[in-house]
């Protein structure tokens, strides 16, 4: 598969992932989401993928994910704001699980 079909793919996996967390562990669903985002298939098409939306929400995702000392509950409503950006779901081809939501970053 081509690098931008191996980060939408796992973009897919961790919208799915963040959404079905909800009533499970957290801990346990950002360990998920790390093991699957610094995977070495994941590094490998970010390294060899051209800046796009997929690579992007991908290095967001990371980055959200590299603070090990943050609770995992703010990790997943961080995450959530990242994955269910409305540009990204119009990319990935599916409607934002919330058509209110308004994205915040961490500098409004």
């Amino acid at each position: 598969m081509d690098p931008p079909t191996i980060l939408a793919a796992a973009l897919r996996t961790a919208q799915a992932t963040v959404w079905s967390s909800l009533g499970h562990s957290h801990t346990l669903t950002v360990l998920k989401l790390r093991e699957l985002l610094w995977s070495t298939k994941i590094t490998s098409a970010l390294a060899t993928s051209s800046d796009n939306c997929f690579a992007f929400a991908v290095r967001q995702a990371r980055i959200a994910l590299a603070d090990a000392a943050e609770w995992p509950d703010t990790t997943l409503a961080g995450l959530r704001s990242i994955l269910d950006d409305p540009a990204l779901n119009a990319a990935l081809g599916a409607p934002p699980k919330n058509s209110r939501a308004r994205r915040s970053h961490r500098w409004d």
